[in-house]
C-alpha cells in the first residue's frame, strides 16, 4: 500500500515523504550525539565545518535539508534515464529508508555533502549510453567523483565504477581513459594551486604578527614540486588527448581518400569493358 501511494502522481506524497523523513530523523533530537569530525582527508567538509555553528540541533537540519535534497534527486535521475515509471517517489522512499537506518548517517556528516555529486556523476555516466562521443560526460562524471572525494576520500572508488561502465556501453577507448584521468586531476590540481596564495598569506602574516600565525613548514618546497608535478600530469594527459585525436582523425581521412581512389578505380574499370 505505502509502495503503491509513492507511485501516484499526486503531490501529496511529497509531504508525506518528507514527513516520513522527520519521523525517522526524531531520535536526533531524542538522543544527541557529538558530530565526529574526519581527517585531513576530507578538506572541503572540514572547510564548511568552521562556517557552520555550533549547534547540533541547527547542524542536523542541514543534514536532513541535504538527504531530502539527495532523495529528490535521485529519483529524478531514475525517472529521466526511465529507470522507474514517471511521477514515483518509490526511488527516494527508499533511499531515505536507507540512509536513515545507521545512527551514523544522523547529524551532519561528508556522505551528506559528497553523495549530491555521486548522484550527479552517476546521471553523466547514464547519459554517456547511447551516445556517439561520450567526451563531455566521461570528463564531467570524473570532475563530480574527484569533487565527491574532497568530501569523503572513499568516493574516489567510484572511478572503478565509471571504468566498467565504459566497457559495458561500448565506448572504452584509450582517449575516453585519459579524459577520465584528467577530469580528476583537474580537481586536485586546483587543490594544489591553493598552496601558492595560502603560502603567500602565511608570508604575510608571518611578518605581521609572528606568534598567530601558524608554522610555514606547512608550505615547504615539497609542495612547489606536488604543484609543479600536478601542473605537468595535466598538461600531459591533455596533450596525449590531442595527439589520439589528431591520429583518429589522420586514419579516418587516409581511409576515407583509400576507399575514393579504390571507387573511381572501379569505375573506370567498368568503363573501359
Amino acid at each position: 500500500m505505502l509502495i503503491r501511494f509513492f507511485k501516484s502522481s499526486f503531490y501529496m506524497q511529497y509531504i508525506v515523504l518528507i514527513l516520513l523523513g522527520a519521523g525517522l530523523w526524531l531520535r536526533v533530537y531524542s538522543g544527541p550525539c557529538e558530530i565526529s569530525l574526519p581527517g585531513p582527508e576530507a578538506p572541503m567538509f572540514l572547510m564548511l565545518m568552521n562556517l557552520m555553528p555550533d549547534s547540533y540541533v541547527l547542524l542536523s537540519l542541514i543534514g536532513f535539508s541535504l538527504l531530502i535534497l539527495q532523495a529528490f534527486l535521485i529519483n529524478f535521475v531514475a525517472i529521466r534515464h526511465d529507470l522507474v515509471p514517471k511521477n514515483s517517489l518509490v526511488v527516494a522512499m527508499v533511499f531515505i529508508l536507507l540512509m536513515s537506518q545507521s545512527p551514523a548517517a544522523f547529524g551532519l556528516s561528508p556522505l551528506h555533502f559528497a553523495g549530491i555529486f555521486v548522484i550527479l556523476a552517476y546521471n553523466r555516466i547514464l547519459s554517456s549510453y547511447g551516445t556517439a562521443d561520450p567526451t563531455k560526460d566521461i570528463f564531467s562524471a570524473a570532475f563530480l567523483i574527484a569533487l565527491a572525494s574532497l568530501f569523503h576520500f572513499a568516493a574516489i572508488f567510484l572511478l572503478i565504477i565509471l571504468i566498467l561502465s565504459l566497457v559495458i556501453f561500448g565506448t572504452f577507448s584509450p582517449r575516453i581513459f585519459l579524459v577520465a584521468i584528467a577530469g580528476v586531476v583537474a580537481v586536485y590540481l586546483y587543490l594544489l594551486v591553493y598552496y601558492y596564495p595560502a603560502r603567500t598569506v602565511l608570508h604575510v602574516c608571518e611578518l605581521v604578527q609572528p606568534s598567530s600565525c601558524c608554522s610555514p613548514q606547512l608550505f615547504s618546497n615539497s609542495n612547489d614540486k606536488l604543484v609543479d608535478a600536478g601542473f605537468g600530469f595535466h598538461s600531459s594527459s591533455l596533450l596525449l588527448i590531442d595527439a589520439y585525436e589528431r591520429m583518429e582523425y589522420q586514419r579516418k581521412k587516409d581511409a576515407a581518400a583509400e576507399y575514393l581512389v579504390c571507387h573511381i578505380g572501379h569505375c573506370n574499370t567498368h568503363l573501359c569493358r
